[in-house]
C-alpha cells in the first residue's frame, strides 16, 4: 500500500519554518519565507534539510484559459516561477544558518494548489542561482537612476 498525499509526496519530517531574516544578493535585499522545513530541526546542524512552499495564489490561473496553448503556457509559467522560488529559498536557508553540506535538493518542494502538482528543485539550480545574482546586480546598478511615476505612490487617506 502506498501512502502519498494528492501531490505524490510520501511521509517526511516537517516543522514550521521560523521567520527567516532578509539577506543580500548582489547588493539587493531579498526576503523569502518558506512555509515548512523538511527536516527535524533548523538550523540543520548536520541533518539533511530542505523546505516546502505551499503556493495557493490564484494568478495566473491555467484553468481560466480559452485555448489549450494558453492553458499550457500559464501552467509552464507557474512551474518556472516555482523553480525560481525554490532556488531563492535555498539561498535563504543558507543565509539564515543552514550549512551548504546539509542542504538536500531532494527535500525542496513547491506544492502548487492551482496545478495540483509538486514541483521539485530544478536540476539547473546552479545556473538559476547565477541568473538571480546577475539580475540582482543589474537592479543594484540601476536602482539610483529609477524615477517612480506619480501613480506609483500610495496616497494617504485622511
Amino acid at each position: 500500500m502506498r501512502h502519498e498525499n494528492a501531490f505524490g509526496s510520501k511521509a517526511m519530517p516537517l516543522i514550521e519554518c521560523p521567520r527567516l531574516d532578509s539577506f543580500e544578493i548582489s547588493g539587493v535585499k531579498v526576503s523569502c519565507q518558506p512555509d515548512l522545513i523538511v527536516g527535524d530541526r533548523f538550523p540543520s546542524n548536520g541533518s539533511k534539510t530542505g523546505c516546502a512552499v505551499i503556493r495557493a495564489q490564484k494568478r495566473p490561473d491555467p484553468a481560466g484559459c480559452k485555448t489549450e496553448k494558453t492553458r499550457d503556457d500559464r501552467a509552464n509559467y507557474r512551474r518556472e516561477m516555482a523553480s525560481y522560488i525554490l532556488v531563492v529559498a535555498k539561498m535563504a536557508l543558507v543565509a539564515n544558518g543552514c550549512n551548504m553540506e546539509d542542504i538536500d535538493p531532494r527535500k525542496f518542494f513547491v506544492f502548487d494548489i492551482r496545478l495540483g502538482e509538486r514541483i521539485t528543485m530544478p536540476s539547473d539550480r546552479i545556473s538559476r542561482e547565477k541568473r538571480i545574482e546577475g539580475a540582482c546586480l543589474q537592479i543594484s546598478r540601476l536602482w539610483d537612476f529609477a524615477t517612480p511615476r506619480p501613480g506609483d505612490f500610495v496616497k494617504d487617506e485622511d
